[in-house]
């Protein structure tokens, strides 16, 4: 149950072909990416039936994934208790589901994130 590392990118950018560069103190940078859960656009979308959605979590903890209507009505849901660290990866048959716009719901940790999915 160990928390992602944050992740580092760095750049060295030299001056091109024997140009002098007369600050090269300055062509160096890093960018720290901080682990956090998030999620992505549900695929396809529209759909008719199947539909993918991915999302990340920094930490394995328990989560719930939630399909919602426009009024926030709960269509159906299920809980995940020990999903994977890093980029996990849901198929949802919304077949059962009435024409529409809902509502992919990952509730992990205390937070909500959504995306949003047509069916057809």
């Amino acid at each position: 149950n160990f928390p992602m590392e944050p992740q580092f990118l760095c750049v060295r950018i030299d001056a091109p072909y024997g140009t002098l560069d007369i600050r090269p103190d300055d062509n160096e940078a890093c960018l720290t990416f901080e682990p956090a859960a998030s999620i992505e656009s549900a695929f396809p979308n529209p759909t008719q039936d199947m539909a993918q959605v991915r999302f990340v979590i920094p930490e394995i903890a328990p989560l719930e994934i939630t399909v919602v209507d426009l009024i926030g009505g709960e269509q159906f849901g299920r809980s995940i208790e020990n999903p994977s660290l890093g980029l996990n990866t849901l198929r949802l048959d919304l077949s059962t589901l009435d024409a529409g716009t809902y509502f992919i719901v990952v509730t992990y940790k205390g937070k909500r994130f959504k995306t949003r999915i047509i069916k057809l």
